[in-house]
């Protein structure tokens, strides 16, 4: 693991702080730094001194981040992805890693990216988090904020999917710590299906197949 410390000029905020697995390339936590200390410096330049409080958050790409107040530094913290109700942890790693994913997996089809966040509801049902199952993404309407379009569900044999009462709404947050291997396709726009029989999945868009583009970051 390493500590990034990174320090400011404004007189509230002098410093802040995270951590990353080594692992995690130089540019990426540049680029990371460099949007934080846009954003704190904007946060005091509007508000001063009272910016931020301790325990708030930082809403950053699909995730949010919590922020420890020591003095006139800046911790930063993440959810672990691991456990519900949300545990946080000072290692950003996948927090960084989902906001490169995010873009890069519907690039690789030649999709453009269509954000949700970690507090959007999807409708699951029982037996989504075991393979086989599927994921699909339709469209949303002005009047569906919070929604993420994304519906999952078993094609186990053994489920009942016209049972209505198997179904329910959860966070897509919720459900990421539930089935880990959705998490880096929740970024893929509307018309998107994602069907799991093993570990690699097929990806369609509008019931259309599609191949990771040659030379392009391929989804694991």
């Amino acid at each position: 693991m390493k500590q990034i410390d990174v320090a400011l000029t404004n007189k509230f905020i002098q410093k802040f702080s995270y951590t990353v697995e080594n692992n995690i390339p130089i540019s990426l936590t540049e680029w990371f730094s460099g949007w934080v200390e846009k954003y704190i410096d904007e946060q005091v330049e509007e508000v001063g001194e009272a910016a931020f409080k301790d325990k708030e958050f930082i809403r950053f790409g699909w995730s949010r981040l919590r922020v420890r107040l020591t003095e006139k530094m800046l911790i930063l913290e993440a959810p672990d992805f691991r456990t519900f109700p949300v545990e946080w942890k000072k290692d950003l790693t996948i927090v960084l890693q989902i906001a490169v994913l995010h873009n890069q997996v519907p690039e690789s089809f030649e999709l453009t990216p269509q954000p949700t966040f970690l507090d959007d509801t999807v409708v699951v049902g029982e037996g989504f988090d075991r393979f086989p199952m599927f994921m699909s993404r339709t469209e949303q309407n002005e009047e569906s904020t919070g929604r993420s379009g994304w519906f999952m569900a078993s094609m186990s044999d053994d489920i009942d999917t016209s049972d209505t009462s198997n179904f329910h709404l959860i966070s897509l947050y919720e459900a990421a710590v539930k089935a880990p291997h959705i998490l880096e396709y929740l970024g893929m726009p509307e018309g998107t299906q994602v069907v799991f029989t093993s570990s690699k999945p097929k990806v369609l868009h509008n019931n259309q197949d599609l191949s990771v583009v040659k030379d392009h970051y391929q989804p694991v």
